[in-house]
């Protein structure tokens, strides 16, 4: 491997309030159609409400009222499960409001709905299952490296067609090597 040192990844500051949504838990139920958001507050969050809006593109597919539980589970109507053939995700945002509905702070990410697991199969071998359904994992170990910028991809479109290419090629996981990628990698 080439020597590298330095800082491979983004970095940004951001200034937000004292009060403000500091990380968000996120899981899923395949068989509930459902997605499940605890949000993790930093400082007193006394009298404060929480709001969840879930968006399927531009339409919004769930919004609560705002309230001052600890977290919600949402089920979606007809939800739409994460797969290799069918990777959609849905695009969330969680408001933090003081009781007379101004906001506080904003916080916007994304959820697949699927479920992963395993079974035996005929033969008593155990199956990874993907929403309830066994899988078989074809991929490659990417190590991370680029030609151009060792452990720093050249760009966005480049990471994209790094994935679209093995999918294309019939590959439906890529098995990460010791290297965490940027986030968008994995959006």
């Amino acid at each position: 491997y080439t020597q590298v040192s330095g800082i491979w990844q983004s970095v940004w500051l951001e200034e937000v309030p004292p009060l403000h949504i500091a990380d968000l838990k996120i899981t899923t139920d395949a068989e509930k159609g459902s997605i499940g958001i605890k949000p993790e507050l930093a400082n007193d969050r006394q009298g404060r409400l929480l709001r969840v809006r879930v968006f399927d593109g531009d339409t919004v597919v769930h919004d609560t009222e705002p309230t001052n539980g600890d977290g919600f589970e949402l089920v979606l109507s007809d939800p739409k499960l994460w797969s290799p053939d069918t990777p959609h995700l849905y695009d969330l945002e969680v408001s933090l409001l003081t009781p007379g509905g101004e906001l506080v702070d904003q916080v916007r990410s994304y959820a697949g709905i699927r479920s992963v697991g395993k079974t035996w199969d005929a033969d008593g071998h155990w199956r990874f299952t993907l929403n309830g359904k066994p899988i078989f994992h074809l991929g490659p170990l990417d190590q991370g490296w680029w030609p151009d910028g060792l452990l720093t991809p050249p760009s966005d479109e480049a990471m994209q067609f790094e994935i679209e290419w093995l999918k294309s090629a019939g590959f439906n996981m890529i098995r990460k090597h010791i290297k965490v990628e940027p986030r968008l990698y994995y959006y």
